[in-house]
């Protein structure tokens, strides 16, 4: 699947300094038993760990810190989806990492909306699968990559803003605050 990282760095300016862009992206893959997606590794590598216009946060594989840790995330937002899931909360379930097919929760928002993998098939080719706190339920973004669902969200053509999941202002001069 294409990558969007031009368009989003027209969109957004990349900061100065990225906070945990380098690492060693084998060693992690090793660790999580997956190959990152090569956009996810691109965006990583152009702006780091951080946050989105106070409300988007891009985590990190690298980063040492629970608020941008995507490991840290991952195992958080796990531990939540199977506590749904036990207790009957959750509609619609999807199978979870490490099962295969499982989603991988990779990032979230303010408002505890978390973003994830369905890890099926080729990692350029796995869906986002957003979990929506407000109404307990999961939405499935097939063929979307990570770098299009963002460039989308930052142009305004995202299902997200024209279904007021997220406010249209939302798009107005995107900036990206380096996690620090």
């Amino acid at each position: 699947m294409q990558s969007f990282i031009k368009d989003i760095t027209e969109l957004m300016d990349p900061p100065a300094s990225p906070a945990y862009a380098v690492g060693d992206w084998a060693n992690v893959e090793r660790e999580c038993g997956i190959t990152f997606p090569k956009d996810f590794k691109e965006f990583i590598e152009a702006y780091g760990a951080g946050w989105i216009n106070e409300f988007f946060y891009v985590m990190s594989p690298f980063a040492p810190t629970e608020q941008y840790s995507l490991l840290r995330q991952r195992d958080t937002s796990l531990w939540n989806f199977r506590s749904y899931y036990k207790d009957g909360l959750v509609k619609h379930p999807y199978p979870l990492y490490p099962e295969q097919g499982g989603l991988f929760p990779f990032t979230t928002t303010d408002n505890n909306n978390v973003l994830s993998w369905k890890t099926k098939g080729d990692p350029e080719d796995w869906d986002i699968v957003v979990w929506e706190t407000d109404s307990l339920s999961f939405r499935e973004l097939a063929v979307e990559n990570f770098t299009l669902f963002l460039r989308n969200l930052l142009n305004g053509s995202s299902l997200y803003i024209s279904e007021n999941i997220m406010p249209p202002e939302w798009t107005e001069n995107p900036t990206f605050a380096p996690a620090g």
